[in-house]
């Protein structure tokens, strides 16, 4: 993936995971002295680790993870609440990728509906007009 970023000229910032077990214990160790210098109340320590194509600060670099991982939990609630996506049972085959890719489809044109109705109108409150006035989504959809 970096390789495909780098020819493309993109940058990238990227979690370093232990099933990339060489890099995971390389980056780990070049950190393991600034770990044991900091203070963390009991309950509360949690470490990720990251690499980046660009210079940049602490601060630039945590304000790009935590806004990753705010369209990510945002992403996920939304299929957990409105398709309750954690309370599928499908787990053989293809059925959890089709599954997958179906409800993230849904919710994009969902998405796409609110935008082109201009309306504020929850993806739950959409979802139960749609079910009973159909033409909606014929209506909004080109």
């Amino acid at each position: 993936m970096v390789q495909a970023l780098r020819e493309a000229g993109a940058d990238y910032v990227l979690v370093v995971k232990r099933n990339q077990p060489t890099l995971h214990r390389e980056v780990k160790a070049a950190f393991d002295d600034a770990e044991r210098g900091v203070f963390r109340p009991v309950g509360s320590a949690s470490v990720r680790y990251y690499i980046s194509s660009r210079p940049a600060d602490a601060e630039a670099l945590l304000e790009l993870v935590r806004g990753h991982w705010g369209v990510e939990n945002g992403l996920h609630r939304t299929l957990d609440v409105q398709f309750r996506e954690d309370d599928c049972h499908m787990r053989s085959g293809h059925a959890p990728a089709v599954m997958g890719i179906l409800r993230r489809t849904a919710l994009n044109m969902l998405r796409t509906i609110q935008r082109k109705l201009e309306t504020d109108v929850s993806i739950g409150l959409l979802r139960d007009r749609i079910g009973r006035q159909p033409w909606i989504l014929a209506d909004a959809l080109p």
